[in-house]
């Protein structure tokens, strides 16, 4: 008997051995498979030029791994065909935003006095406005028809500076193909990040969204994590999409962990401004985040959704984070 047992814990161990050696193997690849995406887009700078601003300061940008989920897809969110007048019943008022905003952290008024300082003490810093113009350029030299060659369903690519994620997007006939291909189309549980197959390519609807996995080697949408903090949204507070004829900026005003059964976060096909409104104030009523504005249906807004898993990576719950489009309305 003993014997027995001790072959069959040796047997668990190799296949649990096994197991790991495959995963590596399948993780190895996906990186494999990005890292030429980004070699044949033009972005094989993209950390240097875009993560490593001439600042000091230290690195905030990979937030710690969490399991990723294989096999329930993201299409938990059901067909959203129904009328708008079925706008989610969370329509609270705007100021009904749960009050998250990070305490001040402003050093008290102790510091060295005016002499022990010189001017030329203080680094020089990127301001915000200088990341973006340098991620939109980077963005704009994107050579979209080489990774077109390859597989025509590619449609552009997401970047949020200072963080992992820099993809290629994908559009498949469902919202399954993809979850568990390359962008590529090759099999690899990575995945790819992709536009929901209802969405229009161009992300000129009213709601667009985009999903992907996170994964244990803070690769593909594992990184929208950070955004359960604060400082996380001060220091990342943009994404930015390439359509393939501009990009476009947008800004996160809202992260939570989402109902995947009721799929009110998922909503598409709105076109009336009051249901619109209703779903910008469903995202920001369960946000965990505060942004400090709620966007406006009536001001021609628009709401890219990125969806991802939880951290339990649960088929019943998504952590979805919600960025409205800068000058959509102007």
């Amino acid at each position: 008997m003993k014997r027995i047992l001790i072959i069959i814990f040796g047997s668990l161990l190799v296949v649990s051995a096994a197991g790991i050696v495959g995963q590596r193997i399948y993780y190895s690849r996906g990186e494999e498979a990005y890292d030429k995406a980004e070699s044949i887009a033009g972005l094989t700078e993209h950390s240097e030029e875009t993560t490593a601003p001439e600042t000091t300061a230290p690195e905030t940008a990979a937030p710690e791994t969490t399991a990723p989920e294989t096999t329930a897809p993201e299409t938990a969110a059901p067909e959203t065909t129904a009328p708008e007048t079925a706008a989610p019943e969370t329509t609270a008022p705007e100021t009904a935003a749960p009050e998250t905003t990070a305490p001040e952290t402003t050093a008290p008024e102790t510091a060295a006095p005016e002499t022990a300082v010189p001017e030329t003490a203080a680094p020089e810093t990127v301001a915000p406005e200088t990341e973006a113009v340098t991620t939109v350029g980077l963005l704009a030299e994107v050579d979209l028809a080489a990774l077109q060659k390859i597989n025509p369903d590619v449609i552009g690519w997401i970047m949020i500076p200072d963080t992992t994620i820099s993809y290629p997007i994908v559009q498949g006939e469902d919202n399954a193909y993809y979850l568990n291909r390359t962008w590529e189309g090759e099999w690899n549980p990575a995945g790819s990040i992709y536009l929901d197959y209802r969405c229009t390519p161009d992300f000129s609807d009213f709601h667009s969204i985009l999903y992907g996995h996170r994964m244990y080697n803070d690769s593909m949408f594992n990184a929208l994590k950070g955004y359960e903090n604060q400082d996380f949204l001060e220091a990342h507070p943009y994404v930015y999409v390439f359509n393939g004829e501009r990009v476009l900026e947008y800004r996160v005003f809202a992260a939570y962990e989402a109902d995947a059964i009721n799929g009110s976060s998922w909503r598409l096909g709105l076109t009336e401004a009051e249901g619109q409104q209703a779903l910008f104030n469903y995202g920001v009523y369960y946000s965990v985040i505060d942004a400090g504005f709620i966007p406006s249906a009536e001001g021609g807004d628009k709401l890219l959704t990125l969806s991802t898993c939880t951290e339990e990576g649960g088929s019943d719950t998504r952590w979805v984070v919600h960025c409205v489009l800068e000058g959509a309305g102007e």
